[in-house]
């Protein structure tokens, strides 16, 4: 704003000095233009010079009486007015200062009536400064409403952005506060259902057991997807980096999905490394980045799903490849897969709901580790995410 201020300011005045220089050539040319006009009137011809080619004092002082001439004053008004002059001026004859180099303003000489180029025909403007204003307030006052509007729209747009963010920051906290007391009853549902699992007399698992399980647990993992939601928008997250293994991180992951992928009726296979994979990362949310790309593995699969999970040295680190045979993501998607809340259109035709923020999700932890992840995947080949961490160091 400040530099835009100052910008409009310095336009006004280029402007203002380039309208005062106008309206000085104009002058000057309509002072020239009536002078010549003058030098070939019949009756100036005896304010030219003598006969020895000097200008007598008589002849200049004619000069001077024939300045006041209301025969003068017309041809003067008529040059200015073709130049567009309509100001109240007084006229003056001055003798040229020989130590000055530039010409005085609104002057012109008169060499044309008289032979030596030693006097000035100039012209005294009143409210000179009021023309200059005068030509100069459609420019300002488009210049103020201009700065106005754009000030204006800036307050308008910070008090709505400021609004925004209040309820934003009210959003997230009715989140957290909402899983949480979600977590606790489900926490409840599922202790009281392996307690019936194991209380039952006759051996054989209940199937209505089996669904109350199966659906709290997907209940939960909804409820671990918003507060991953809540988590991405704290942009001050900070995280716990601890001495890990990635084959242990996947393996727990694997592990905690051992229903969700006997569901799907899936095969999960992880190729350790001949060496401790070691890295320095958040327990929890690295955990959390296997069971998002397994859990995609397993959703966005049209027959038996097949994960396989491998890790490879590189140079600055270690490198976790989680690769499926599910139906893929278009080429034309892979600039757009990991902004949040975006869904492609292959996954939007499946019976498969979620919430578009998993990869979202992942892309954010990965970044916060100061490690990258690269797509590999075209449409029903299936899908192979590389995760890039720093060593240890």
């Amino acid at each position: 704003m400040l530099l835009l201020i100052g910008f409009q300011l310095h336009w006004i005045k280029n402007s203002k000095l380039l309208i005062e220089e106008q309206f000085t050539n104009r002058v000057s040319m309509a002072l020239c233009t009536a002078v010549e006009k003058m030098s070939t009137e019949p009756g100036c011809c005896a304010a030219k010079a003598g006969a020895d080619g000097t200008d007598s004092p008589s002849c200049t002082n004619q000069v001077r009486k024939m300045m006041k001439d209301s025969a003068f004053d017309r041809v003067l008004r008529s040059s200015l007015a073709f130049y567009q002059i309509d100001l109240p001026y007084e006229v003056n004859v001055t003798t040229k200062d020989t130590t000055l180099t530039e010409i005085p303003p609104y002057s012109c000489s008169l060499t044309p009536l008289l032979a030596q180029d030693d006097h000035w025909l100039q012209l005294i403007f009143q409210g000179k400064q009021d023309y200059f204003n005068l030509k100069m307030q459609y420019m300002s006052g488009a210049s103020v409403l201009i700065l106005f509007s754009i000030c204006a729209l800036f307050v308008f747009a910070a008090y709505y952005l400021i609004k925004q963010q209040k309820i934003s920051e009210e959003n997230r906290q009715f989140f957290n506060h909402m899983t949480h007391e979600f977590s606790t009853p489900l926490t409840n549902i599922q202790l009281a259902t392996k307690m019936m699992q194991r209380k039952s007399t006759s051996g054989v698992r209940s199937p209505y057991l089996d669904i109350i399980e199966t659906q709290s647990n997907q209940l939960r993992y909804q409820v671990e997807n918003v507060l991953h939601l809540a988590t991405m928008e704290k942009e001050n997250l900070k995280i716990n980096k601890d001495l890990l293994d990635l084959n242990e991180l996947a393996r727990e992951a694997v592990d905690s999905m051992q229903l969700q992928i006997e569901e799907k009726k899936a095969s999960v296979y992880i190729h350790p490394a001949e060496q401790p994979c070691q890295i320095r990362g958040d327990k929890f949310h690295l955990r959390n980045v296997f069971r998002n790309l397994i859990d995609n593995a397993l959703k966005y699969c049209s027959h038996s799903p097949k994960v396989e999970i491998d890790f490879y040295p590189f140079d600055q680190g270690w490198c976790a490849q989680v690769k499926d045979n599910g139906i893929g993501i278009p080429s034309s998607e892979k600039d757009k897969i990991f902004n949040r809340f975006y869904r492609s259109p292959s996954s939007q035709e499946t019976t498969t709901r979620g919430f578009g923020i998993g990869l979202a999700y992942v892309k954010r932890i990965i970044d916060l580790h100061q490690g990258d992840i690269r797509l590999g995947s075209a449409l029903n080949t299936g899908t192979c995410f590389e995760m890039y961490f720093p060593n240890t160091k």
